[in-house]
C-alpha cells in the first residue's frame, strides 16, 4: 500500500497508488481539519501514518479492490455505514497504518 500526495495546479490530492479512493486537502476542513489546505493535508498524512486514522481495505473475492479512508464525522459506525454497500462476495476490513485493526 502506497500512499500519495500530489499538487496539480496548487490542488493537494491524497490517494494510495493504484486506488480510485482520494480526496482533496481543500475539503479536509470539513472532516475536522484547520488551517491551510497544505496544513490541513500535512495532518491528515500524519494522523493515517502515525496510525491515529483508520483505513477500510475492500476485498473483492479476497483480492483488494479498494483502499479508502473514512470520514470519521460520517462513516459512524464503520462497519454498518460499508455494509449498506457491500456485494456479497466482498469483505472490508478496517485498520490502521501500522497493520493493527481499528476497532470501534
Amino acid at each position: 500500500m502506497e500512499l500519495l500526495v500530489y499538487s496539480t495546479a496548487g490542488d493537494l490530492t491524497i490517494s494510495f497508488s493504484g486506488y480510485n479512493w482520494h480526496t482533496h486537502g481543500n475539503i479536509l476542513n470539513a472532516w475536522g481539519y484547520e488551517g491551510s489546505p497544505e496544513a490541513s493535508t500535512r495532518a491528515f498524512v500524519e494522523d493515517i501514518l502515525q496510525s491515529r486514522r483508520g483505513i477500510a481495505v475492500v476485498r473483492l473475492d479476497g483480492k483488494v479492490s479498494e483502499i479508502i479512508v473514512p470520514d470519521d464525522l460520517l462513516d459512524r459506525p464503520l462497519c454498518e455505514s460499508f455494509a449498506k454497500y457491500t456485494q456479497p462476495n466482498e469483505m472490508t476490513e478496517f485498520r490502521y497504518w501500522n497493520g493493527q485493526p481499528a476497532v470501534e
